[in-house]
């Protein structure tokens, strides 16, 4: 909120005369206390009154003891000379009034509050939703985007919804933001208790993350995997030892069309998302013959997949899924 200043029944008279030049005004002494305290910045507006009813609206930005330094000719008047004894009140003008932000709901300036523990109150919870109270976006037609910035040189900043109104010892979701990470978290405060993550589509559970750490899908029917667009497929040539390249952490092997063959053979699978902690998962998607399929050599961006029939030596064109699990060794 703008830094405007007000206080009740200000009101006294000129101790000495001022030119339409002048910047600084004395009032009868002892009287501007009746008037507010000012810091840096900070504001109030003045009616200067004759006993013709002339009048000139001032603008004090600084007060000391019962002089006033102020702008003169403020919100649509003019400057003029005035005589001692000549009226000095606060009053409600036009300016004060909107610079106060107390016109259709408009705050101009920045919403500062003082003293602690202040709340934001309204109706946010009725049971007709549009009746809620709301965020909404000025611009007509626009995005309403409601954003949490720091404060000067720091790169922290923090959405926290706690589940109690006193929130001293408290369960909490956090989202949190600075210059390494961004994190989603359940917090606590004080001996508040650390609380699972639930995650909910079409009004049920699908997954949850427990407080150990362990993640579950919740949904009986559904899946954990890979989705859309994560696959790709490739076609092996000229033969069953020819390496493939396919750079997807999913996919399906085509593999060179031929007789099967209980020997073992092996070929090369140069994928550049492969590490050599991760795992590879294997299975054959179709064939004529009954094949086994063994991974081996899980290496920096490469894998083998060795392969021979259990049954079968017809010709055949055996297709294998495979899926890479990222994983470590510490």
């Amino acid at each position: 909120m703008a830094n405007i200043k007000f206080t009740n029944f200000a009101r006294t008279a000129l101790a000495v005369g001022a030119g339409s030049g002048d910047v600084t005004m004395s009032v009868t002494g002892g009287t501007g206390a009746l008037f507010p305290a000012l810091t840096a910045g900070q504001y109030f507006y003045a009616v200067l009154e004759n006993a013709t009813l002339d009048r000139e609206i001032v603008k004090v930005t600084a007060r000391s003891t019962d002089t006033l330094t102020v702008t003169r000719g403020q919100d649509n008047t003019t400057a003029r000379a005035w005589v001692a004894g000549d009226i000095v009140s606060l009053r409600l003008n036009a300016a004060a009034i909107e610079e106060a932000g107390v016109i259709a709901g408009v705050v101009s300036g920045d919403l500062a509050f003082t003293g602690t523990a202040n709340r934001i109150r309204g109706d946010f919870s009725n049971a007709t939703l549009t009746n809620r109270v709301a965020f909404q976006t000025s611009t007509v037609n626009g995005i309403s985007v409601v954003g949490v910035v720091p404060n000067g040189t720091s790169t922290d900043a923090a959405l926290i919804a706690y589940n109690a109104s006193i929130p001293t010892n408290s369960s909490s979701a956090l989202l949190y933001a600075n210059a390494a990470e961004i994190r989603v978290a359940s917090d606590k405060a004080g001996t508040g208790t650390y609380l699972p993550m639930t995650f909910h589509t079409s009004g049920s559970e699908r997954m949850r993350i427990d407080t150990s750490g362990n993640v579950t899908v919740t949904n009986a029917t559904g899946g954990l995997g890979y989705g859309p667009g994560a696959g790709g497929t490739v076609t092996q040539a000229t033969s069953r030892t020819t390496p493939v390249t396919i750079n997807k952490p999913t996919g399906a092997i085509t593999m060179f069309s031929a007789a099967g063959s209980a020997t073992p053979a092996q070929f090369t699978v140069q994928n550049s998302l492969v590490a050599a902690t991760d795992v590879v998962v294997l299975s054959y998607k179709s064939s004529s013959n009954v094949y086994q399929f063994v991974v081996s050599n899980v290496a920096a961006g490469s894998f083998n997949i060795s392969f021979w029939t259990q049954s079968g030596v017809a010709s055949d064109t055996p297709v294998i899924n495979f899926a890479i699990i990222k994983g470590v060794i510490a």
